[in-house]
């Protein structure tokens, strides 16, 4: 989500980000109102299990190697590093909920780039 927030805010700035992450969003809800109702009858089917179990290897592995790739361009400067960093922390040590972080950390770094664009 972060990711995708990020590169929309690169390609259009504040609405850019909020596009981008609307979007994200948009098929994870339409999934579950949409499957909602198959999801006891899949519980406990194992083809189904071992295929979700599978997926969810390659998501790990998709986020791992796109965030290599975007982290020079995320962490550019020490407040970014900062955040990213307060972020993990809060995360794995504080075991603070990754939405409220996540809003945080949005809310903070525009606050940052808004400041300085004032300065």
């Amino acid at each position: 989500m972060l990711f995708a927030t990020f590169v929309g805010y690169l390609a259009g700035g504040i609405p850019g980000a909020i596009v981008a992450t609307f979007f994200v969003f948009l098929p994870s809800f339409v999934f579950v109102l949409g499957g909602a109702h198959y999801i006891e009858q899949v519980r406990d089917n194992r083809s189904v299990q071992a295929f979700l179990a599978g997926v969810s290897a390659a998501v790990v592995g998709i986020i791992l190697v796109v965030s290599l790739v975007l982290l020079p361009e995320a962490l550019v400067d020490l407040p970014s590093i900062a955040i990213a960093v307060i972020a993990f922390m809060l995360i794995v040590l504080a075991k603070v909920d990754i939405a409220f972080v996540a809003a945080g950390a949005m809310v903070t770094g525009i606050a940052y780039a808004l400041l300085r664009a004032l300065a």
